[in-house]
């Protein structure tokens, strides 16, 4: 499940993992970004790779979403005044991860679910609840506390454990336990405009406990 697809950045990997008999659910709310990756989808031949041009939340129905009025946007969001260039609202179908998946019994249990939502993602999380504790995919979350302004990111981290899940994050091209991360060593100001350095940490993983010991010695080679 790739929860903010963009233009796909995730894709590609992710329709290499599962293999041709595996399933990608890909949903993207964005209307250009979702049908260039319909397009990204018939041109590679993704036949097992499902765009779904729907926002994810904690609730289903139309909501809001805020972008730039000319441009398919990294920032666009579902929370209001979060980017001053987000002065365009489009009315369009939001549905919960728990609900989607109840009514697609075609899909199997999810086993990775990346989610990259621009301060969205706790609501993303709750309306998976259901899903979390039933299948207990392996979790990937985007979160920088610059952005979130006065709403902790530790929040999503205390929902997540609640559900069993325990957490890490990528720091130097290492995983470390989420009991070690500290806003001001690893989301440091100088790296604010270079979030991808790889001393810059904004990328956390969630898992179970039998699903660690396998990720944790594969990263610990890296």
């Amino acid at each position: 499940m790739d929860v903010g697809a963009h233009k796909g950045g995730y894709l590609y990997w992710l329709a290499r993992a599962v293999g041709a008999s595996g399933r990608v659910v890909a949903f993207e709310p964005q209307p250009a970004a979702a049908e260039y990756l319909r397009g990204v989808v018939r041109v590679a031949g993704y036949g097992h790779v499902e765009v779904v041009e729907q926002a994810v939340s904690d609730v289903s129905g139309p909501v809001s979403l805020y972008t730039p009025p000319t441009r398919v946007s990294t920032g666009a969001t579902l929370v209001p005044n979060l980017f001053p260039e987000n002065d365009a609202t489009l009315t369009i179908r939001a549905v919960t991860l728990d609900e989607f998946l109840a009514s697609r019994r075609d899909l199997p249990p999810p086993r990775f679910v990346e989610i990259d939502v621009e301060t969205h993602e706790l609501a993303v999380l709750r309306g998976a609840a259901r899903t979390l504790v039933a299948a207990k995919p392996v979790v990937q979350i985007e979160a920088d506390q610059r952005v979130y302004g006065d709403r902790p990111i530790g929040e999503l981290f205390d929902f997540v454990a609640k559900l069993g899940l325990q957490g890490f994050f990528f720091h130097e091209r290492r995983l470390h336990p989420i009991e070690e991360f500290d806003l001001e060593k690893h989301q440091p100001e100088r790296y604010h405009t270079a979030p991808n350095h790889p001393g810059y940490a904004n990328n956390f993983l969630f898992m179970s406990a039998e699903k660690e010991t396998g990720l944790l010695r594969r990263y610990a080679r890296a």
